[in-house]
This record gives structure tokens, C-alpha cells and sequence, in this order.
């Protein structure tokens, strides 16, 4: 191997463990961790299971690193690499891995492995969890689940698993690793300085108490985000709007449109009629070659997706959004559609998503949730806020798991973009 092994690596590599939850500081060396397990576990004739929490930070973090082990292991090019289907072969052993994107954990249904490997598992639920390691019964193998991850709290799901007997838990803080250059620790120091239980938990990997965990996003979630330079969208990123329609005399119509982690566009207005809207949306939709229009079609929205439904059918998918209705995941957490895509916006700003740092986004911190008589998840109702944060309510809708069963983009009638049906 080029790299020398921490101690703690070590620890994990050699584990016999059913379940190993590797718990760890930023910087490290996590994902090296996890990419030099699973590249050893395919030459031993393992059939591996990989995650990430979204498509995107697997593809180009955890299965890429996979990749650079193999090649410095020599067997690369004994190796039969599907970069599209995130599918590696090793025929030699018949070692198999498949990649899996967490928040689509239900793709993994009929794959039959015996190793688990969850990169950045925080990040995900118990549910995605329990799914995936529903897999792992191949005959004749020992099954092991390998959990790596910074912490998130004491209300995470990872916390319980740390507690648990039959869990090998190991802990590493950044300080102990010694590769990692002289002055990032200080410098990571100064940059959590003035909030020691965030320092603790990203440096110290300690499972924290936040006083403020009934809020979504918090503000080092934001502040993350607006700092953040985003991943240029791959060829699987569809540009996706969120219209959000003015319910209120003091509320504002919203429209977000999002092309992967960046925001293209954003805006809000105030005291125009139905029409006037669409007109606007119209034009951004057209001017920004949007490929699904999503509207949250409650009260005055229902006529603005009756207008949009008509006049755009041969320019973009259109879709209809009501916050109140189920959420499309089975035996799901959340009480409705509004609670999941606000959610699935978190994931998204915790791991690729940019937005401006600008007000109209910060709003998006005020949002808190509760938990209702059923156990599920649900937000604090528009009517009981002050203000409803129209624009983070936009964007929010754009994560709406309708989007996420989009055929191929609309592709007729392109050319005439330029001249709305009506």
C-alpha cells in the first residue's frame, strides 16, 4: 500500500464484528477507510453493498475512491468497473460491489449480499438502514454492516446504535490523524470557534445535545451551504422549478429553479393576480430550459396549475404539489409530503446543495418541526408562523419525490419554446 494505517483503520479493518460503527472527526481519513474495506472485501469474494447518502457524492467520492484502492492494490485492471451502474466485477474471486444511493434505498430490493458498507450513514434514517441490511443473507458468508460517519446529534439514529452491545464501536477524533497537513486542525479550530458543541462534534466526533434540535436546518447547515462551491450537475440532473403561490395578503409567490447543488434563479413577489404569476413563471421556466415545473397546488396554486398545465405541455413536465398529502416512502417517518421534501432540502445542504446568503434563504433556519400523536414527523403549520418562508419554500418543493420519478425530459416541440399553447 502507498498509504500508512492509522491505528483505528486498522481496528476496523481486522473487526470480526457483525456490525462495526466507525465513528470519526472530519479529515479522518473516513472514506479512505471504507474504500480500502470494500476493495479487500472484493478480492476475498465478498458481495458488497455501498452507499452514500445521494447518487452524486457516491459517484464521485466513495465509488471513485473504491477505484484509486484497486489500482494501488494492482488489480485494477482485473477488475470489471460499470461507472454508470456503479457495479464492480472481480471474476478471479467472483467478489461483486453495487453502489446505491441511500435516498433510494428501495432499488436495493432483490440484490443478495453479505457485506454493508454505509459511508457518511448519519446522513440517512434507521429505515434506510434496515432496508439495506435486509440484503445481507448470502449462503455460506458471514454477513458484516460497516457504519462510517461523523456524528449528528444525540437524537440520530447513530446514537442508539453506539449504545448498543453488539456494536463494535470505534472513535477517532481529527487530531489523531497524523497525516493530515500541519495547520488544518488549528486552522479548523479557528473556524468553530464560538460553538463549542458544533467544534466537538466535527473535530471530536461526539454525540452532542443542540438546544435548538426541533429546527431543520441550522444555521452552520446554511452557513455551510452559502460557502460551499458547487458540483457541476452531471448528465442525471434534471432543472427543476418550484412555484410556490401566495396563500396570504402578507405572504409572497415564490419560483426557485435548480439545476443539481445550484440555484440558477430565484424570486418573490408580491400583489399580482393568478395570470400576471404565470406569465412571469412562463418566462423563467422557457428562459432557463426547464425540464420539470413543480407547483404547490393548494388554495390559489389549483389555478395556477390549471393555467401552467395548459400552456406549458410542450415544454416541460408539470407537477402538481400538495404539502398535506402522503409521503411517497412506505412506512415513512413523516407525516405528509411537506415534512419529507423539507427533509430531503436538509440532505441536500448538508451534502452538495449552494444558496445565496441572502435573507429570503436564511429564512429557511425558522423552520421547526414536531412530532405529532402517531410518532411522525410534521412541520409547524404556515398559519402559525409569522411570515412563511416563501422562497426556502420553493426550493423546498423542488426536492418533492414525485421529481424523483420524472421520465426523460420533454424533448418535443423544444424549438418552439419561444410560443406558449393557450
Amino acid at each position: 500500500m502507498k498509504k500508512a494505517l492509522l491505528k483505528k483503520q486498522i481496528e476496523l479493518l481486522q473487526s470480526k464484528a457483525k456490525v462495526i460503527l466507525f465513528v470519526a472527526g472530519i479529515g479522518s481519513s473516513k472514506t479512505y477507510t471504507a474504500s480500502l474495506k470494500a476493495a479487500i472485501a472484493l478480492l476475498e469474494g465478498h458481495h458488497i453493498i455501498i452507499t452514500a447518502q445521494s447518487y452524486k457524492s457516491l459517484k464521485i467520492v466513495l465509488f471513485e475512491e473504491i477505484q484509486e484502492r484497486l489500482r494501488e492494490l494492482g488489480v485494477y485492471n482485473d477488475c470489471i468497473v460499470n461507472k454508470s451502474d456503479m457495479t464492480i466485477f472481480y471474476s478471479a474471486a467472483n467478489g461483486k460491489i453495487w453502489g446505491f444511493s441511500a435516498d433510494a434505498c428501495e432499488q436495493v430490493r432483490g440484490i443478495t449480499a453479505d457485506m454493508l458498507i454505509m459511508d457518511e450513514c448519519a446522513l440517512a434514517d434507521m429505515y434506510t438502514f434496515q432496508i439495506l441490511q435486509a440484503r445481507l443473507r448470502r449462503p455460506g458468508w458471514t454477513m458484516q454492516t460497516i457504519l462510517i460517519s461523523t456524528p449528528r446529534g444525540t437524537d440520530n439514529w447513530l446514537y442508539t446504535m453506539s449504545l448498543r452491545d453488539d456494536v463494535h464501536f470505534i472513535h477517532m477524533k481529527t487530531s489523531d490523524n497524523i497525516f493530515l497537513p500541519p495547520d488544518f486542525y488549528d486552522q479548523m479550530l479557528l473556524d468553530y470557534a464560538g460553538d463549542e458543541a458544533l467544534m466537538r462534534q466535527e473535530l471530536e466526533a461526539s454525540f452532542e445535545e443542540f438546544s435548538d434540535d426541533n429546527v431543520i436546518i441550522t444555521p452552520h447547515d446554511f452557513r455551510s451551504a452559502t460557502e460551499r462551491i458547487p458540483v457541476a450537475p452531471t448528465a442525471d440532473d434534471k432543472i427543476i422549478a418550484g412555484f410556490d403561490v401566495a396563500r396570504m395578503g402578507k405572504d409572497s409567490s415564490a419560483l426557485v429553479i435548480r439545476h443539481g447543488g445550484k440555484i440558477l434563479t430565484h424570486m418573490s413577489w408580491r400583489n399580482s393576480d393568478i395570470p400576471a404569476s404565470c406569465d412571469k413563471v412562463m418566462g423563467e421556466v422557457v428562459r432557463h430550459n426547464v425540464d420539470c415545473l413543480v407547483i404547490d397546488g393548494v388554495g390559489l396554486g389549483a389555478g395556477a396549475y390549471d393555467i401552467l398545465k395548459q400552456k406549458l405541455s410542450r415544454v416541460c413536465e408539470v407537477v402538481n404539489y400538495n404539502g398535506a398529502f402522503a409521503p411517497i416512502r412506505k412506512s415513512s417517518k413523516f407525516a405528509n409530503a411537506r415534512a419529507e421534501s423539507w427533509f430531503l432540502l436538509k440532505d441536500w445542504l448538508k451534502t452538495e446543495g449552494s444558496v445565496p446568503n441572502i435573507d429570503e434563504f436564511r429564512e429557511m433556519t425558522t423552520v421547526t418541526f414536531k412530532t405529532n400523536v402517531q410518532g411522525k414527523i410534521q412541520l409547524v403549520s404556515k398559519a402559525d408562523l409569522n411570515k412563511s418562508p416563501d422562497v426556502p419554500d420553493a426550493l423546498s418543493i423542488t426536492f418533492s419525490s414525485k421529481v424523483k420519478s420524472l421520465r426523460e425530459k420533454v424533448t418535443a416541440n423544444r424549438s418552439h419554446q419561444g410560443t406558449f399553447i393557450g
